[in-house]
């Protein structure tokens, strides 16, 4: 900030605080009535009381309301500031240094613990579980947070713990659920050897309690959405989120609740993504509501406003995974994240709640109308894409010890009619050259 601005605001600043404090201890130090020894108080004396307080606080007012209005005029007081000089070599002890450059964010070479398995892993929950639950939660403002402990049993079957804080999440499961999906946070990104070691947040999908969208076993439903993940991860290596099938068991330190434990999915947070390709952050405009202007000047090259900014190839090859999986319950910013590399946006969706898959399949979906902005031979790639994955998409279902037989059989009759229409979907749309993006878009 330019020095005259903040010593200018500063002596404003200074200027209203001291005239503040003046005019309450003008008030604070006007002389009492003196104290009625006979008698009762008369209606006379407490009105002319009244009177005499009324007057003192309108006048401290008044002069704080003046001196508000003198700084939002001079606030409001067009400044010119000077662009910061170029920086140039800087001459030490004989020595030139050169200015530095701005650090060139690196893909992050050491997988995090947490995901470096796919082994089930068993860990406790302890805290204040109906605290937690008992807060109402609030899909757009902030949220409450709760400190808590998790425990886990490490390689050498050492008990460990780690601190962490956590608060409910989930647009429809927040509220809806009795046992809502929930946010981790940790200080700091924990360090080596805690299994949460370079963590900032979790995405936590829980049993529910409650069957939001379909009756069922809670936790089958969990381990459905779990296999879904995989596939998404299966099609996309590094655009997809990180995910770890856990058994939680809850205790809840109030005691108002019995211990339970149950299936959960533990999703690596958009932050932890980005920094694990090198790559920054994007942001919804709704993000942004709860930011201070600074806050969101900063960001504003990575604020995307709806899905025709995105990269049109990857939204596209998106577009055919929601299809596969029959999930229509996403748009930007709504089930979906996205990270912003080489000036474009990439989207990465996750809950997977609303996906039919393992119900029947219902078809469709979303058009793909992406492909209008890309070539024959690369809408083509994008079809063969999924046809030479079928193979290892399929053993996805068909392994698993997760889910029952009979949801393995849906699950392999609903991706085998979605195989069934890709030769049907249109790849011609004449076109001769890949647009990055595609402004014609669905917005959403």
């Amino acid at each position: 900030m330019n020095l005259s601005i903040a010593f200018r605001s500063f002596l404003i600043l200074a200027s209203a605080i001291f005239t503040m404090t003046a005019a309450a201890s003008d008030f604070a130090t006007e002389k009492p009535p003196k104290p009625v020894t006979k008698g009762l108080v008369t209606a006379d004396v407490r009105a002319a009381e009244e009177k005499r307080i009324g007057e003192a606080n309108l006048a401290a007012l008044k002069k704080v309301a003046a001196e508000r209005a003198a700084i939002e005029a001079e606030i409001a007081k067009p400044v010119v500031v000077q662009a910061p000089p170029a920086k140039e070599p800087v001459e030490i002890a004989g020595k030139i240094k050169e200015p530095k450059e701005k650090k060139v964010r690196k893909p992050q070479e050491k997988q995090l613990p947490l995901f470096a398995s796919q082994d089930v892993l068993e860990v406790k929950l302890t805290a204040d579980l109906s605290a937690v639950m008992g807060v109402p939660y609030r899909f757009r403002g902030p949220k409450t947070f709760f400190p808590a402990k998790i425990e886990w049993v490490d390689a050498e079957g050492n008990l460990q713990a780690q601190e962490l804080q956590i608060a409910r999440r989930g647009a429809l499961r927040g509220n809806d659920c009795t046992f809502s999906p929930l946010k981790f946070e940790f200080e700091k990104r924990p360090k080596a050897p805690s299994l949460f070691e370079g963590v900032n947040e979790l995405k936590v999908v829980t049993h529910c309690g409650r069957a939001v969208v379909q009756q069922g076993d809670f936790d089958e439903l969990v381990r459905q959405e779990f296999l879904m993940y995989q596939i998404q991860r299966e099609l996309f290596p590094n655009l997809s989120f990180r995910t770890r099938h856990t058994r939680i068991t809850y205790e809840d330190s109030s005691g108002k609740s019995p211990v339970v434990t149950h299936d959960a999915i533990l999703i690596e947070d958009i932050s932890d993504l980005a920094r694990r390709l090198g790559v920054d952050r994007a942001y919804s405009t709704y993000q942004t509501q709860n930011m201070t202007k600074e806050q969101s000047d900063k960001i504003k090259p990575l604020v995307a406003e709806g899905f025709h900014q995105f990269g049109a190839k990857h939204l596209a090859e998106v577009r055919l995974f929601q299809a596969m999986i029959s999930n229509t319950d996403y748009q930007w910013g709504h089930n979906t994240r996205a990270v912003k590399t080489g000036g474009v946006f990439e989207v990465i969706p996750y809950d997977f709640d609303y996906a039919y898959l393992f119900r029947g399949g219902m078809g469709g979906g979303r058009p793909y109308s992406e492909m209008q902005c890309l070539t024959n031979e690369t809408n083509r790639s994008i079809v063969a894409k999924f046809e030479n994955s079928r193979e290892k998409i399929e053993a996805i279902i068909r392994n698993s010890n997760m889910i029952s037989d009979v949801k393995k059989t849906i699950a392999l009759s609903s991706l085998e009619s979605f195989y069934k229409s890709l030769p049907n979907v249109k790849i011609d749309y004449g076109q001769t050259e890949d647009q990055p993006t595609c402004p014609a878009a669905s917005r959403w």
